[in-house]
């Protein structure tokens, strides 16, 4: 089991065809993410309705996605305008 981590990031107007427009997740392990925004993001293909994760796309069967974000933890995660996760 393999984990993955992204801090203190930015990921701004990205964008891809299928899913996972900032990040795609499909690795059998965890992704963990803290005090990283992500504004602007999307999916664009013919099929985006049916594919997704135009900020996170947690694909894998055996994926975790966790997410840090508490009101009193100054690094906290935030969405904005994106087409959101996909989990």
């Amino acid at each position: 089991f393999t984990t993955a981590t992204i801090n203190d990031s930015s990921f701004e107007a990205n964008s891809a065809t299928v899913s996972g427009g900032a990040v795609y997740h499909s690795f059998n392990g965890e992704l963990v993410v803290s005090g990283t925004s992500f504004h602007s993001n999307t999916v664009t293909g013919p099929n985006s309705s049916f594919n997704g994760g135009g900020a996170i796309d947690n694909a894998g069967s055996s994926s975790q996605l966790t997410v840090i974000n508490s009101g009193s933890n100054p690094k906290n995660v935030a969405f904005t305008a994106c087409t959101a996760c996909r989990i």
